[in-house]
């Protein structure tokens, strides 16, 4: 008897969360406020939440209307009064504000753009004492903003709209105990390991990394414990780039020997992981190409002869690596001996022709570490990363500058591209899809893609 009802409630259970979601990251965090560093946070993030102005035919944008003025330093929008937060009421131009500044005050971006009076606030009242803020009408408000930044429009345009990565505003209304999202989907339950959402009427769990072995969605197939052949994938419009980052305070021969070495095992990797070799940061059409192969010319200086100690920012590169090199000592982000290693690959997004990873790289703590001996490496960083906020993207003289010095002092080296997948257990009542802009999306089996 006991065991039958232990079976009843196993199949119960089963059946409530039928669809589990892998997302690569130690916990979740859905404070909208926060800057997003982990490339990882962007495979679920998108997946809960909408935007101010949407890119995307699917989607709704919180805001239908909406211009700048020719200087983009007054911003006017008008609500979507199709657009609801997750309980069912409406959008009011307040929340929206309030959202607005709230994200200013916690960004990077919030160093270069204010809104005209902006002050520290904690709860929406206090946005009546701002002077740069109208509520114009129930559905309207107006900003005016103080910056110098030469693009004001284009950067805010960004950061507002789907698809976007580096500047991303989440909207999130926190008053008092009470939350409300814009959510693509509706949220049922969260905590820091799992978050239960509703997809028409089937429940989708996120979980996070220590709980994905049995995951029947995954972006990173390495933490399945599953045979992919009962999987189905469907590929990305956005690539992820792969970049050495190596420790400059070793020798310059030894740095090129690990690096060439790195490079020999990501150019063996079976071609159903979807990466590309590469000699350059860039490919053509994008900022900073120039058709030159500047790091095929450093191959001819070996391999190294020692075992390296590596760090691997996810855990499929470190199986790249191990296939080749079984003798290396390979990190994780749970390593606390990073600073003293050899190299980093990491992994990035590419975003609109631009390599986040520049952008955000100097966020990373044991970059500056690594590059203490390559001045002008960090000098260039510094520059992008200013200009990540004032320019979209930085242009191509600044970021073929880097790809010189980054060569001369042997400090940052490209490896490649990766078209990411997302997979899909083929039993699974729900799948999950790609938009245009490389969020992941959750279908029912049936629909049409």
């Amino acid at each position: 008897m006991k065991i039958t009802i232990f079976l009843i409630l196993t199949l119960i259970s089963r059946a409530a969360f039928a669809t589990t979601y892998c997302v690569a990251v130690a916990k979740f965090d859905i404070n909208p406020y926060r800057e997003i560093i982990d490339g990882k946070d962007m495979t679920y993030l998108p997946a809960l939440f909408l935007s101010y102005i949407s890119t995307e035919a699917s989607d709704i944008g919180a805001i239908k209307a909406y211009d700048f003025s020719p200087d983009g330093k007054i911003f006017r929008a008008k609500i979507n009064s199709e657009a609801k937060w997750d309980d069912g009421s409406a959008l009011l131009p307040e929340e929206l504000v309030y959202n607005f500044i709230k994200v200013l005050e916690n960004r990077p971006l919030g160093q270069r753009i204010k809104i005209k009076g902006q002050k520290k606030i904690s709860k929406i009242e206090d946005i009546k004492s701002i002077e740069g803020i109208k509520i114009l009408d129930s559905q309207t408000f107006e900003l005016t903003f103080e910056s110098s930044i030469q693009n004001i429009t284009g950067v805010l345009r960004e950061a507002l709209s789907t698809g976007s990565r580096h500047n991303r505003f989440w909207i999130v209304s926190s008053q008092g105990t009470k939350t409300k999202y814009f959510s693509r989907y509706k949220i049922l339950d969260q905590s820091d390991h799992k978050i239960t959402i509703d997809i028409k009427g089937q429940k989708i769990k996120f979980v996070t990394k220590d709980y994905c072995k049995n995951a029947d969605i995954a972006v990173y197939p390495e933490f399945l414990q599953a045979n992919l052949s009962d999987y189905t994938s469907e590929s990305s419009p956005i690539q992820a780039a792969a970049t050495i980052i190596l420790n400059t305070n070793k020798p310059k021969d030894y740095r090129i020997k690990i690096a060439n070495s790195i490079k020999e095992a990501f150019s063996k990797t079976d071609p159903a992981m979807g990466f590309v070799s590469a000699n350059s940061f860039y490919i053509k059409g994008e900022p900073g190409y120039s058709g030159r192969n500047l790091w095929s010319s450093l191959e001819p200086l070996g391999f190294a002869q020692s075992p390296a100690k590596v760090f691997c920012e996810i855990s499929v590169y470190k199986d790249f690596l191990a296939k080749k090199f079984p003798s290396w000592i390979y990190l994780n982000t749970e390593s606390k001996d990073i600073s003293s290693s050899d190299a980093q690959v990491l992994a990035s997004s590419i975003f609109g022709g631009r390599h986040i990873i520049f952008q955000d790289l100097l966020k990373w703590k044991y970059v500056e570490g690594f590059l203490a001996k390559a001045p002008e490496t960090l000098k260039i960083l510094t520059k992008i990363e200013k200009l990540s906020a004032s320019t979209i993207p930085p242009d191509s003289k600044v970021l073929l500058e880097l790809e010189n010095i980054a060569f001369n002092e042997a400090s940052i080296l490209p490896l490649g591209r990766r078209t990411l997948q997302v997979f899909t257990n083929k039993k699974s009542k729900i799948y999950a899809d790609w938009n245009s802009g490389g969020e992941v999306i959750f279908k029912v089996r049936g629909e049409s893609k």
